[in-house]
């Protein structure tokens, strides 16, 4: 079951929406303090993410493939059908669950794991799509610096 994910929701929002396992290999991978609660977790990710002085850094850890794929997403106004975005960037469908223990290896697995990228169901015209998205506060960051 994936969740409900909105469009125009905030990284902190979607991120809030994952499971504490995915989160805590995302804070686990930028180095980010343990916190106790989850909530205290999340709102820590997306203020270092938010923070302009931390974009060299951030930036240093992205693969070519996924700045490629972020800047697709730009130029779709961070939302992509989710079939779309298999068909042409891979599938996920070989990931573990247990990303503290065996990160992801595709290209959209890992956008995920390092947090930029938000799977989820949205409803478009009273039906359902399975969606990718960058969140619309983390885009606005991308744009510029990308």
């Amino acid at each position: 079951g994936e969740s409900k994910i909105n469009p125009s929701g905030k990284l902190a929002a979607c991120l809030n929406k994952l499971p504490s396992e995915w989160v805590n290999a995302t804070v686990m991978f930028w180095k980010r303090p343990a916190l106790k609660l989850k909530r205290d977790r999340v709102n820590d990710i997306s203020s270092y993410f938010l923070n302009e002085e931390n974009w060299t850094p951030v930036f240093s850890q992205l693969e070519q493939d996924e700045i490629a794929l972020l800047k697709t997403f730009i130029d779709n106004d961070g939302v992509f059908k989710y079939k779309e975005l298999v068909k042409k960037f891979g599938n996920e469908e070989n990931e573990s669950y247990w990303w503290t223990e065996r990160s992801p290896r595709s290209l959209v697995g890992r956008l995920r794991f390092k947090g930029f990228l938000f799977v989820g169901i949205t409803t478009i015209k009273s039906r359902n799509y399975k969606i990718g998205l960058v969140p619309k506060d983390l885009l606005a960051i991308l744009e510029i610096n990308l």
